[in-house]
C-alpha cells in the first residue's frame, strides 16, 4: 500500500507544478523546524556546561578500583555551587605504563579515556558518592599502572 502512495506522489511531483510548489514549501518548512531544534538543543547543552565552574567541585577519595579485568573510578564529589544541581561531568582519565611509580620517569602512556561522561545528580551544596567504569584500552601494563584525571566539563540544571 505504501509503494502506491509513493509512485502517486512522484507522479504528481513530474506533472503537477503546485503539488511541486506546496511539496518544496513542506520540505523548507520542515528544514527551517529541525534547524530551529537542533539550533536550540545546542544553545541548551552550552548552557548547561557553563553553569558550574569547575573550581565548584571539590573531588575527594578518588581512586582507581580494578574489578574483573576493568576499572572502576570510584570517590565522592561535593558541589560548591550554590545555585545549580551537578547533573554530570566529564572526566579526561590518562593511564601510564611506569617503570616506578615516585618519580614518574620513564612512563609511557597506554591508554586515554578523554571527556568520559559521569552521569550524577548533586544537588548544590551537597555530597554524592560516585563509581563509573573507565576503560584504558586493551594494552596492560608491564610495570605500574600510573594514573591522573582532570574535569574537562561540567553539567547541570
Amino acid at each position: 500500500m505504501a509503494w502506491l502512495v509513493g509512485i502517486a506522489v512522484v507522479l504528481l511531483l513530474i506533472y503537477s507544478s503546485g503539488f511541486r510548489k506546496a511539496a518544496l514549501g513542506i520540505v523548507l518548512v520542515g528544514a527551517i523546524g529541525i534547524g530551529i531544534i537542533v539550533l536550540y538543543t545546542q544553545e541548551s547543552k552550552r548552557e548547561a556546561r557553563e553553569r558550574i565552574p569547575v573550581g565548584d567541585l571539590e573531588l575527594s577519595d578518588i581512586s582507581l578500583k580494578q574489578q574483573y579485568g576493568s576499572y572502576t573510578i570510584v570517590g565522592r564529589i561535593k558541589n560548591n555551587s550554590h545555585q545549580y544541581t551537578l547533573t554530570g561531568l566529564g572526566l579526561s582519565v590518562v593511564f601510564e605504563d611506569c617503570e616506578s611509580e615516585s618519580p614518574r620517569t620513564s612512563c609511557v602512556i597506554i591508554g586515554e579515556d578523554k571527556d568520559h561522561y559521569f552521569s550524577m545528580n548533586v544537588p548544590p551544596g551537597q555530597v554524592r558518592d560516585m563509581s563509573e567504569y573507565v576503560y584504558p584500552g586493551s594494552t596492560r601494563p608491564k610495570g605500574k599502572l600510573v594514573w591522573h584525571y582532570s574535569i574537562s566539563y561540567t553539567e547541570a540544571k
